[in-house]
């Protein structure tokens, strides 16, 4: 493991070190050498941020040595999970053709994820758990900030922030999107956490890390790719994170099926039901005109139920003749972007000093209208972080039909 030392600071947050870690099975470099060909949906993703999700944690060890510890125990448990995970050591590499275009694909060369140990003296973690609005010094817990998942030939595709706080501490970890999706970034962080806690080599269950391409896809994808389209920066984005409880939500669901005369066969689910609530709420803030709660959540139950075998097949087909690569925060004026599940295992990453007490995501991809889901921290309910201009959020917090689902 490589170490540098710093004593710069990132606005109030003060980096202590920084290490290179790579698989214990690995200790000289140069990973187990195999390619994975990306497909579509890891190429459409280049030009897209990494995905920065963090836990805060109110109970790890106060001590400066046990601090220590703590941090060295992080090091070395990450080693070992990514002996499972040999991808996230590795880096993309590109191979150019004659005609201009060129292949992307995922090499696991062992170059190393990256681990920093950081501090934010004097923060608490009430001061990052209880106010209404999600405070700016989260942005610096986290690292890769501004990248793109391009970026990852030469930046490490997994990083990790671990920010002492005054009476907790807080994980950021930022992964590269177009080798991870949030379930894998959540099987991850579950495995880690497990490996932590247990002090153990082995993980609950080994990840699947193989590509899958129809038959009439040559998994060697041609594109005629620049990495010049960045993120568009947003304007000033105001943040929350909303609770609903398992009986609003419930509620929320019967009258959307109500309202629909839905059937067993086609039921509105608790999830599109509670989108549906917020989606009418950030139309009405934005002095649009909203349907019915009904009418909102059986449109995202028809879009939903239209993304079939068939229909996906036709879509990778269609992509490779006509690449297309989705940009950060590039959100339209009616846009509500949603990301996230309340099916991942959030709560349950138990490094070995308790559950996470909550949940924050980074700047990365942030724009007017960006929500994402989360599960809650009791089980059945659900939490929703919510990007939205200062004027907009200030009218949805004004909204006293969309409050009422609201628990805090």
């Amino acid at each position: 493991m490589g170490c540098t030392a710093a004593a710069t600071t990132n606005g109030e947050v003060r980096r202590i070190s920084t290490w290179t870690v790579r698989s214990s099975r690995d200790g000289g470099g140069g990973g187990d050498g195999r390619r994975q060909h990306m497909t579509p949906w890891d190429l459409t993703m280049l030009t897209f941020g990494y995905i920065q999700k963090g836990l805060l944690f109110a109970s790890p060890p106060q001590q400066q040595q046990q601090k220590q510890q703590l941090v060295s125990g992080l090091r070395s448990s990450l080693s070992r999970a990514l002996d499972h995970y040999p991808p996230l050591a590795g880096r993309l590499s590109t191979a150019k053709h004659d005609d201009g275009s060129v292949s992307i694909s995922i090499h696991c060369n062992g170059q190393g994820a990256e681990l920093t140990h950081s501090a934010a003296h004097g923060v608490s973690v009430s001061d990052i758990h209880s106010p209404l609005y999600v405070p700016d010094i989260i942005r610096s817990f986290f690292p890769l900030t501004g990248a793109i998942n391009h970026d990852g030939h030469s930046a490490p595709l997994l990083a990790v922030q671990v920010t002492e706080l005054s009476d907790g501490i807080f994980i950021g970890c930022a992964m590269n999107h177009s080798l991870c999706d949030g379930t894998s970034f959540w099987h991850f962080l579950n495995a880690w956490s497990k490996i932590s806690a247990s002090a153990a080599a082995t993980t609950h269950s080994e990840p699947v890390l193989d590509r899958w391409f129809p038959e009439s896809i040559d998994p060697r994808i041609r594109l005629h790719f620049t990495d010049s389209n960045r993120f568009i920066t947003a304007p000033p984005l105001q943040e929350t994170t909303l609770h609903f409880s398992r009986e609003s939500i419930a509620k929320l669901k019967t009258t959307a099926n109500q309202e629909m005369r839905t059937t067993t066969t086609n039921a509105i689910s608790s999830f599109q039901a509670v989108l549906a609530h917020l989606w009418r709420a950030v139309t009405r803030a934005r002095r649009l005109s909203p349907d019915g709660l009904g009418r909102a959540a059986w449109l995202l139950n028809r879009a939903v139920a239209s993304t079939t075998d068939a229909a996906v097949r036709e879509w990778l087909e269609s992509w490779v003749g006509d690449p297309v690569f989705i940009s950060g925060g590039t959100f339209g004026a009616c846009d509500l972007v949603i990301g996230g599940s309340p099916r991942f295992d959030m709560y349950e990453n138990d490094f070995g000093w308790g559950r996470p007490v909550a949940l924050r995501s980074g700047a990365s991809n942030k724009g007017d209208g960006c929500v994402s889901v989360y599960e809650g921290g009791v089980e059945g309910s659900m939490d929703l972080e919510i990007s939205l201009l200062h004027e907009t959020m200030s009218a949805l917090m004004d909204d006293m039909e969309f409050l009422e689902a609201i628990s805090y």
